[in-house]
């Protein structure tokens, strides 16, 4: 058996050790790649929303902006998480980051009547400010996302951790048949409908934990399977 997983070894933990000890290969590669874009914000606002630990990446490393000045809010745990290592902390963490439009509801009460700075992708479709009125909102793309043309192993297991990742895997691939996929949330769900693939597994809250358990779940399945098989 083989799983693909759309992000590099060393941002998925204790994922690729697990995969390997149950004797499975682990195809770990990010299809896309990034790069930073000059921006400009001369506008005030009193929270940054970050949509992903990226973006927060970016923002830190323009100097631009003194990220201790302002409320922060992201879009889950995950993204939380990564701020902490980086010495920051989010006073709004959405708890379904999987749902857009529920992380955007959630986020919108707890804004009130704030502005909200959101620093993005050229490729962000900001769908965690549909809650939020135009007049609150100020964004502004800080990198672009740039997607690869790279040809991967034909798999049993594909495991997209973005819509950007969906697209570039389709620029140079199709997925094996009879294969599973599990995708990062209801973005990258609707994503893959367009090339007419229906997501078996869609990750709710957005973790590593979340996706080890059900890698865990799926190859227990398959281990089961294959007993019966041989009764």
């Amino acid at each position: 058996m083989t799983i693909f997983i759309s992000k590099d070894e060393k941002d998925l933990g204790i994922i690729p050790r697990f995969i390997a000890d149950k004797n499975v290969k682990g195809i770990y590669r990010s299809l896309i790649d990034f790069e930073k874009v000059f921006f400009q914000v001369d506008v005030d606002f009193d929270v940054i929303f970050f949509p992903s630990a990226r973006s927060a990446q970016f923002i830190i490393d323009s100097k631009k902006i003194n990220l201790n000045s302002y409320d922060l809010a992201c879009t889950g745990p995950q993204t939380n998480d990564r701020l902490m290592e980086l010495g920051y902390h989010c006073e709004f963490i959405g708890t379904n980051s999987g749902s857009p439009k529920q992380v955007s509801k959630d986020f919108g009460e707890w804004l009130g009547n704030r502005k909200v700075f959101i620093p993005h992708s050229n490729r962000s479709v900001l769908s965690m400010i549909s809650h939020v009125a135009n007049h609150q909102v100020v964004s502004t793309v800080v990198y672009n996302t740039i997607l690869s043309d790279a040809i991967i192993d034909s798999s049993d297991l594909y495991v997209f951790s973005s819509p950007s990742n969906i697209h570039s895997f389709f620029k140079n691939n199709r997925l094996k048949k009879d294969s599973l996929v599990i995708v990062w949330g209801q973005t990258s769900a609707r994503c893959l409908d367009q090339y007419s693939y229906t997501a078996d597994a869609i990750l709710k809250d957005g973790t590593l934990q979340e996706l080890h358990h059900l890698i865990q779940e799926i190859l227990k399945s398959r281990e089961l399977q294959t007993m019966d098989s041989l009764k």
